[in-house]
């Protein structure tokens, strides 16, 4: 039954945008529980519906101070830590400095009616979905605390999967903020919604899996600047995929379990399995696609790095009345708006990268023009010194270039999807794995079951991500054996039925 609403005393459930008055601050955002002593049975144990009966403190009160803990409740709260909560309310639920208890809180009440007040009354989407919304508002802006940032991300995976009815890559992508399981799950939901509905993923949906998915290796020289990694991203994305990527047909269902973070809510476990899952395991096309972008995403800004390095090297070695003059660039990058790019004014550049033809963007080198004066053929002499320092810098780009790809090989293929060829000279070490990866197969080996946290050791100890690397070896596993060779999450269990296969 649903907490029913007086009109007068406002009680129950307050919609979104109903104002409300409290201890004299007019609350207007809407989205919570309001009662007086004689509130409606249902929410008596709701720690986050307000009690207009209760004290509230008059004068100011510092909302940085935790007054409430990280199990807040409303009703227990002193008069002190009623008055910081209201105000955050007052002041439209965005002050960055506040406690996160107060944010709990309140988060607290729209776990409620989304998980029970709506379940019990099948109440309307539109409502679930102003729910939704709030939420992920609330996670961006906090996103930085890591018990609200895990329990929001979860929480909108499950009303994405099981209320909404909204497929999930109709949405925006979410803004990866964090490398997390939640994150992960977050995705595959709407990933598992385009598999299932054979619908291509644009270049944001596929930024955001690349962003949020350990599975994939993003560089250094794109770690470093995530908005120009997006950038180039789109833009090759649409130039070697250019009307999406589709995604293999699920062969199991997502599961998970959302545990709310109220504490009247916390022994009830929410579960979900009603989203095909497209674990990374059976992706291997889609995520050797990608990570090949990647690819070549570094390439390009390795290649563009070298000669803005080279450029600025023989400005270093002209005479001194320019040294201090500013270099002017003019660039422009194509953002994706509703699969179409804006046309550069620069006009594109067809570059060869890898012996492929990409369509990319050429930013103009403008110096500052000045006049120079040129020597006679008959007194031409060497300057030993600017050769020096060109040579000097063309072995630190050499560097960089080493260092960026010591771990990346960019293919020299055209991009397709097809799995590479199991007689590729490529494919070395243990199931085609690189060195790393190779001996961490090894050390799995020797026993059929491992807890997770035994993993997570040994995936340090060898410098790997755990979740990444355990994909990569499901998916040689499965490329030539049909099957996953780790099963499970915790324990893990070593599939030796298919050793034979495997040659193992």
């Amino acid at each position: 039954m649903v907490a029913s609403i007086n009109s007068e005393l406002k009680e129950g459930w307050i919609p979104a945008g109903q104002p409300i008055t409290v201890a004299g601050l007019e609350l207007t955002g809407g989205l919570l529980y309001c009662s007086s002593r004689s509130a409606p049975e249902e929410i008596l144990d709701e720690p986050s519906k307000i009690d207009m009966s209760l004290d509230v403190f008059e004068g100011e009160v510092d909302q940085r101070i935790g007054l409430m803990g990280y199990g807040p409740n409303y009703s227990a709260a002193s008069p002190q830590a009623r008055k910081a909560y209201l105000t955050w309310l007052f002041d439209g639920r965005s002050s960055p400095d506040t406690h996160i208890s107060n944010v709990l809180l309140f988060y607290a009440g729209l776990e409620r009616r989304v998980l029970v007040d709506l379940k019990l009354s099948g109440g309307t989407c539109s409502e679930v979905e102003s729910i939704r919304n709030e939420v992920s508002r609330l996670r961006d802006v906090y996103f930085a605390n890591e018990i609200f940032y895990t329990v929001s991300t979860l929480f909108l995976a499950y009303i994405d999967a099981e209320c909404t009815g909204i497929r999930g890559y109709l949405r925006a992508p979410p803004n990866v903020r964090k490398r997390t399981r939640e994150t992960l799950i977050h995705l595959r939901v709407a990933l598992g919604h385009a598999a299932a509905d054979e619908v291509a993923l644009h270049p944001d949906w596929a930024l955001s899996w690349v962003l949020g998915d350990s599975g994939f290796d993003i560089p250094k020289i794109l770690a470093t600047d995530l908005s120009l990694f997006s950038n180039i991203f789109r833009e090759i994305f649409l130039s070697e995929l250019g009307d999406g990527l589709y995604l293999e047909s699920p062969r199991s269902t997502l599961e998970f379990v959302y545990r709310p973070a109220s504490r009247s809510l916390f022994n009830t476990p929410f579960f979900c399995n009603s989203v095909g899952s497209v674990e990374a395991a059976g992706q291997s096309v889609a995520k050797r696609i990608l990570q090949r972008l990647i690819d070549l995403c570094a390439e390009r800004v390795a290649i563009s790095r070298s000669k803005t390095s080279r450029y600025f090297g023989e400005r270093k070695s002209d005479e001194p009345g320019v040294r201090g003059e500013k270099l002017q660039i003019n660039s422009t990058v194509r953002p994706f708006a509703g699969g179409l790019t804006k046309k550069s004014t620069n006009g594109p550049l067809v570059s060869k990268i890898g012996g492929r033809s990409i369509i990319g963007h050429k930013p103009v080198l403008q110096p500052p023009k000045r006049e120079r004066s040129y020597a006679s053929p008959n007194k031409l002499k060497l300057d030993y010194s600017k050769i020096a320092v060109i040579q000097s810098e063309t072995s630190a780009v050499a560097e960089l270039l080493a260092d960026t790809f010591k771990s990346h090989s960019v293919e020299d293929v055209h991009i397709t999807q097809e799995m590479p060829s199991k007689d590729d000279p490529s494919r070395c070490c243990i199931l085609g794995l690189d060195s790393e990866l190779s001996d961490f197969l090894r050390l799995l080996l020797k026993q059929k079951l491992w807890s997770r946290e035994e993993l997570n050791g040994a995936a340090t100890e060898f410098q790997l991500m755990l979740d990444g690397a355990l994909e990569r070896i499901n998916e040689a596993a499965l490329e030539i054996a049909s099957s996953p060779l780790i099963e499970g999450e915790d324990p893990l269990e070593i599939n030796y039925d298919i050793l034979e296969r495997l040659s193992l």
